[in-house]
């Protein structure tokens, strides 16, 4: 009788896993935040944002450069939802689990892995409280890779547009966030950052 070999496809599971919550290379913030809208068009799993105008848009990926999803970037879109909120976000147990089936793959999840030398790397932080100062804003934030940790950072907001609720990204020597009102990745200034474990502050 001959026998018949199968060859297995390499991290079958893991692929598996990551196409199911949506996390590519590309769209990593999925492995932190569900997304929390399908596109009109393609039906492709994305965040949605509005603004106060009613200015709407859809994006692939939250935090970097903040990629606009391809389909809607330049129709208005009549779907009605709000800013991503805390609901959505993945559990820490779920987040560590897509982490690790990406980094079987071939990528490691930026907010999650790697650390700058100030030891603060790319960090998707949703905005908890806002103190304005002369010059300087100091914001403190829920890791959104691990609800455990905290981190407060300062940075220069001139045209004042970290709010609480805000979902932000510090990375390395800057602060990445959304403008409100036109969509586009703005970078402040960042002063100083520190992570704090399981403490309130």
């Amino acid at each position: 009788m001959a026998s018949i070999a199968v060859r297995a496809e390499p991290h079958k599971l893991e692929r598996n896993l990551l196409r199911d919550y949506f996390v590519t290379e590309r769209r990593q913030a999925a492995c932190l935040v569900n997304p929390n809208a399908h596109c009109p068009v393609c039906g492709a799993s994305v965040y949605f944002y509005q603004n106060v105008f009613g200015s709407r848009v859809f994006f692939d990926d939250l935090g970097g450069d903040w990629p606009k999803h391809g389909c809607t970037d330049t129709r208005p879109n009549k779907i009605s939802s709000n800013r991503v909120t805390p609901d959505v976000f993945n559990s820490a147990t779920r987040t560590r689990r897509l982490a690790q089936a990406a980094g079987s793959v071939g990528f490691a999840v930026r907010g999650i892995s790697g650390r700058s030398k100030n030891g603060i790397g790319s960090i998707l932080v949703r905005v908890t409280e806002v103190w304005s100062v002369p010059c300087l804003k100091i914001i403190l934030g829920i890791c959104i890779s691990d609800s455990e940790n905290q981190i407060i950072f300062s940075c220069d907001d001139p045209s004042d547009m970290i709010e609480v609720d805000d979902i932000v990204d510090v990375h390395r020597d800057v602060v990445s966030i959304l403008n409100p009102d036109t969509f586009n990745r703005e970078e402040l200034p960042l002063v100083s950052a520190l992570r704090v474990h399981n403490t309130l502050i």
